[in-house]
């Protein structure tokens, strides 16, 4: 196996070992970013029963009501601002601590400002430049972001009584940094042969082997990547297709 494939190999494997930072807490299980209130349909019944479901929408595309017949049976209706923003989801599609349609009021800037499901409400705050300063739900708890720079991530976030919740890189993640760091140093320390007669060297017939075997693992690893990230911040991956 060329350098080449060396190179390739070892950059897999970093992929394989660097999944995306983890959060600890200081003694709160609470998570460092605020997770809205659930607008994701309750999960189907087990058994056999069936259920149909039938949707409408608008002159933008928008849906506007759903109704089920069947398991889980109910209709609603969405509604939305001038804006264009949603404004309601009806119950029949949130789901969450408790029953009932969810509303959502925005601030000028289209961050959402207040979220209520009967009566479960939470408020949100914003500093001097629209980011996401703390949230307070209806049971009093309070969480206040901190910032340690003009980004819009969160360095730490403070969940009221002396807890603390923070995202750090995991140990897989040092490793994964670790192999990639090592697949960097190769690949500089053999620069000239990396380079010289590139397009002849790539197209050896070991290395259009090992092209052809690695890229659909890369390929799926990349769409796993996503759904992953999907998944980290509290969204649904039902579907996965390659272009």
């Amino acid at each position: 196996m060329g350098s080449i494939g060396v190179l390739l190999v070892t950059l897999v494997l970093a992929l394989l070992t660097a999944p995306p930072a983890q959060a600890i807490s200081g003694g709160s299980s609470v998570p460092g970013a605020p997770p809205p209130l659930s607008l994701a349909p309750p999960p189907p019944s087990s058994g056999s029963a069936t259920s149909a479901r039938t949707e409408g929408f608008d002159s933008f595309d928008r849906l506007t009501a759903t109704t089920v017949t069947g398991v889980g049976a109910g209709s609603g209706t969405y509604s939305y601002d001038t804006l264009g923003r949603a404004t309601s989801t009806p119950a029949i599609d949130a789901s969450g601590t408790s029953s009932g349609a969810v509303s959502i009021s925005y601030f000028a800037n289209n961050v959402i400002k207040a979220e209520a499901q009967t009566a479960s409400t939470r408020s949100y705050t914003v500093d001097p430049l629209l980011r996401i300063a703390s949230w307070i739900d209806s049971g009093g708890s309070t969480n206040v972001n901190h910032y340690d720079s003009y980004a819009d991530s969160v360095d730490w976030v403070d969940t009221g009584s002396g807890n603390w919740t923070r995202n750090v890189i995991a140990p897989t993640g040092v490793i994964g940094l670790a192999v990639v760091g090592t697949a960097l140093f190769m690949g500089a320390a053999h620069w000239r042969e990396l380079t010289e007669t590139m397009l002849d060297r790539v197209l050896m017939p070991e290395n259009l082997l090992i092209l052809w075997l690695l890229f659909p693992l890369l390929k799926l690893m990349h769409e796993f990547g996503h759904a992953y990230s999907v998944k980290a911040f509290g969204g649904e991956v039902h579907e996965m297709g390659l272009m």
